[in-house]
């Protein structure tokens, strides 16, 4: 299967991660989501469009964290908004102050790594919606969702994330892992990229040689 791998962005921003969520089957977008954004992620990622918000929210990629299995939201969504997502997943709602779930979770369809200090109640949360195994990872930054991208391929780890903190995730995920950067040097590689297992889409503001190291950890 071939990985394919584009360039797009939001209104101007590079920034897409900030925006959009993806598995291998579903992308959330935003309501407001220019038609040629939408269409070059549908086809890249080979993925059915799910326009909605979260929270009253356009912030799609920042609220959710999601595999193929499940998806975990903040529990201040709306009603309307869960019961469109409960049409095509199974929901875990995550409870304040958890709100930027995103940058908290790692994951793919196996496994997720979370900090070391959170909390073990919410641990259960993302084991029984994802139906993964959860690990804690110890890093100078408690965010390990913010400095990595994750599928069942490999891990793109961002490039503050240190040499044996990278050797923590890819203990935990059992897969190849590879540091990087996207939209010329942002370390926090989710807030530039939507990728699932069939490909990827990177902020438009990405190099040439940040592209390489994206295709080599995702691919």
């Amino acid at each position: 299967m071939t990985f394919k791998l584009t360039k797009a962005d939001f209104n101007k921003n590079p920034h897409l991660g900030i925006y959009f969520k993806a598995n291998n089957e579903f992308l959330l977008a935003p309501k407001n989501t220019p038609e040629k954004t939408l269409k070059t992620l549908v086809e890249t990622l080979e993925v059915t469009p799910i326009k909605m918000t979260i929270d009253n929210s356009h912030y799609l990629g920042i609220y959710g964290a999601m595999n193929d299995n499940g998806i975990l939201i903040p529990e201040s969504i709306s009603r309307d908004e869960l019961a469109i997502l409960k049409k095509h997943f199974n929901v875990g709602e995550m409870p304040y102050p958890v709100c930027a779930i995103s940058n908290s979770v790692l994951c793919n369809n196996k496994y997720a790594a979370v900090s070391e200090d959170f909390p073990h109640k919410l641990q259960k949360i993302i084991a029984d919606a994802l139906n993964v195994e959860v690990l804690t990872v110890k890093l100078e930054s408690h965010n390990v969702g913010a400095q990595g991208v994750a599928n069942n391929n490999g891990v793109l780890c961002g490039t503050l994330m240190h040499e044996h903190e990278q050797q923590q995730i890819e203990k935990i995920f059992k897969i190849k892992t590879i540091r990087g950067s996207v939209n010329f040097g942002l370390p926090y590689v989710n807030l530039g990229i939507i990728a699932n297992d069939k490909g990827a889409v990177v902020g438009s503001n990405t190099t040439g040689i940040e592209i390489q190291k994206i295709y080599e950890g995702l691919s």
